[in-house]
Order: structure tokens, then sequence, then C-alpha cells
């Protein structure tokens, strides 16, 4: 859903009462015709100041250290922060009820 590098606000994307937008794509693996395994994600999350993004890459990087397979950018597109790897649920989990504003008491 919306676009996978997000380079601006579009239809495709969900917008959130706060005016943040997400965009998000997952990459699966089917395993057998009832079991299907995570390969890649991407959880795009934007306000007009930052960015709060999770990344499973599909392959390693040749510099762990500086791109880990897994990792959330936090507030910036240049941080990087490992993590392992998430279920799309704990992510969402995450985004809606942890850094998405509108849903904070």
């Amino acid at each position: 859903m919306g676009p996978t590098i997000d380079k601006g606000l579009t239809d495709t994307h969900f917008l959130l009462k706060s005016g943040a937008r997400l965009s998000f794509g997952l990459t699966l693996r089917s395993e057998t015709r009832q079991h299907s395994s995570i390969v890649a994600y991407r959880f795009d999350y934007r306000t007009e100041n930052t960015v709060h993004r999770f990344d499973l890459n599909k392959d390693r990087n040749q510099n762990p250290l500086k791109e880990p397979r897994g990792h959330f950018h936090a507030g910036s597109d240049n941080n990087r922060v490992p993590t392992p790897s998430l279920a799309p649920i704990e992510i969402l989990d995450i985004l809606f009820f942890a850094i998405e504003p509108e849903y904070k008491n």
C-alpha cells in the first residue's frame, strides 16, 4: 500500500488523523499452500518533519554495521537502529500506539 520509497504524498498513502502518512509493503515466499514466510518489508510513517521506518531487507548488506538487514529509521532516513525481524502486526502496534500522536492519551 502506497509507494515503496516515499517521495511525497500520493493518493495511495494511508492518511492518519494526525496528518501523518503511512505506506508499507511486504514480500512473502510461499512455503506450502497453507504457509508463507516474510522475506522483506518496509513500513514508512512520515509527518511533515520526521520519518519512522521499519525495514527488513531481502538480503544482507555488504556492510551490516552500516545497514543491518532489519532496522528502524528513527526520526530520519539517515538513522538506522538494528531491530530483530518483527511481525507486521508488531510494527503496526508500535506505529499506531507508540508513535502516532492521535492515539496517545
